[in-house]
């Protein structure tokens, strides 16, 4: 089972790749509010998959676990949602359904937290490329002595 979900995962992230690469015109179908998925199935398909359970939860239906984060992870999408470019917003939509269980909002936040993060790392390490790296700052007891050491000579 664990391998079905990394397998998924993986397919997830090729896809992404694929989409990514092809640029906005695989991924010019905006997905302009955020997509309607049926936690409630999903939830119960993921709760049949003992890897995709959560440890350690007070919760003893894994199910009703599942729908309480899916929740959380649908309203903080509703608040979010305009922040994310189209592009992504898309991309991420397309992958989150093309797995072999019902879309789940985790998954699609997940997935548009990761690509905001990876063009965040990517042009930090362009802009040090060009600029070398952040200089160390020096912390300002360390300044004062030694401004102090330099008029002392």
């Amino acid at each position: 089972m664990r391998t079905q979900a990394l397998s998924a995962l993986a397919r997830g992230l090729a896809l992404a790749g694929s989409l990514w690469f092809a640029g906005p015109t695989l991924a010019a179908t905006n997905v302009a509010s955020v997509p309607d998925y049926n936690i409630q199935a999903a939830c119960r398909e993921l709760s049949a998959i003992p890897e995709a359970r959560t440890v350690n939860t007070t919760l003893p239906d894994a199910a009703s676990h599942c729908v309480d984060a899916e929740n959380q992870a649908h309203q903080q999408l509703l608040k979010q949602w305009a922040q994310f470019p189209a592009a992504d917003r898309a991309m991420c939509a397309g992958v989150s359904k093309a797995g072999t269980v019902d879309p789940v909002y985790t998954e699609l936040i997940t997935c548009l937290e990761m690509a905001r993060d990876s063009k965040q790392v990517t042009n930090q390490s362009a802009a040090e490329r060009m600029n070398g790296p952040p200089a160390q700052a020096v912390p300002t007891q360390q300044r004062g002595a030694r401004t102090a050491q330099n008029r002392a000579q």
